[in-house]
Formats: structure tokens, C-alpha cells, sequence
């Protein structure tokens, strides 16, 4: 099968019977080319990926590849105060911001997923109160192809 935005137009009871429709394909061993710009619909349909930029196939892989190649928004929240710092030294960290408030310290960053276990174990060294970790959605890793230059 190939559908090129083949939700588009459909009201979400129509879009649910396609989705049904499309999984009885995929179980007989049908194959779909799905092309679409509503990242949330990939996600539930998709097995695997393309991401296109400009004419050229800047990736590929399952969804789950994907989405865990980028970065993770992580916010912390600690008993006593933390040295930011530290953070902002280890590799894959960026955008460290550390909040001082009454009853602690919450701090805020950005962290490469293959950057994740230094982070916990710094953090570790700290009470810590909560801890958070976002992950991105194919759309945010759609937009990442789209904004930065580091293909």
C-alpha cells in the first residue's frame, strides 16, 4: 500500500475504522508507505521510520530508535542546594538551570540519551526529592532534522 496523508479530511471515528483497516493489512503481510505530517499518527501506525529534508532520506529507523536518539528534559528536585556546575561540566548536558527555593534546590537540563547514567549518578550524590525525565516524541525528533544543521 502506499497513502500519502491518508487520514486527512477523515473525522476521528473514520480515522479509528482506517487505523483497524490498516492493521488487518499489516497481519495478512501487506506492506504500507505511509506519508504523513501528523507525527502522532506515525507513532501508533508505524513499525518504522523515514525522515526527509529537503529531497534526501536524512534518517531511518524503528520508532523507538528514533525517539531515543535525541535529547531528554530532565527536572530534578534535591533536599539542600546542588552545584550546577557539576552538571554543566559532564558531556551531553546543556542548558543546566538551577533553581534555589525554600525547601530546595530543582534543577533543569537538557541530556543526550547516551549521557543519561552520569547524570543519575551525579545526582545521586544529592538528597534527591523527584526526578523526571521527559522523553522526545517523534515530532520532536522530526523538528530536530528540520532546525538544526547537524544532520
Amino acid at each position: 500500500l502506499i497513502l500519502d496523508e491518508p487520514t486527512s479530511g477523515l473525522d476521528p471515528l473514520n480515522q479509528q475504522e482506517f487505523y483497524k483497516m490498516l492493521l488487518e493489512a499489516r497481519e495478512q503481510g501487506s506492506t504500507a508507505f505511509f506519508s504523513s505530517h501528523i507525527m502522532s499518527e506515525v507513532e501508533k501506525t508505524c513499525d518504522r521510520v523515514g525522515i526527509i529534508r529537503e529531497g534526501q532520506l536524512v534518517k531511518i529507523g524503528q520508532i523507538s530508535e528514533l525517539t531515543g536518539l535525541k535529547n531528554h528534559q530532565l527536572e530534578m528536585s534535591f533536599s539542600g542546594p546542588v552545584a550546577a556546575t557539576e552538571f554543566q561540566a559532564l558531556a551531553g548536558v546543556s542548558e543546566v538551570e538551577a533553581t534555589q527555593e525554600a525547601e530546595g534546590t530543582t534543577l533543569r537540563c537538557i541530556v543526550r540519551a547516551d549521557a543519561l547514567d552520569g547524570v543519575v549518578k551525579l545526582a545521586s550524590r544529592y538528597p534527591i526529592l523527584n526526578f523526571v525525565s521527559r522523553e522526545p516524541s517523534l515530532e520532536e525528533t522530526f523538528l530536530h532534522y528540520y532546525r538544526d544543521d547537524d544532520k
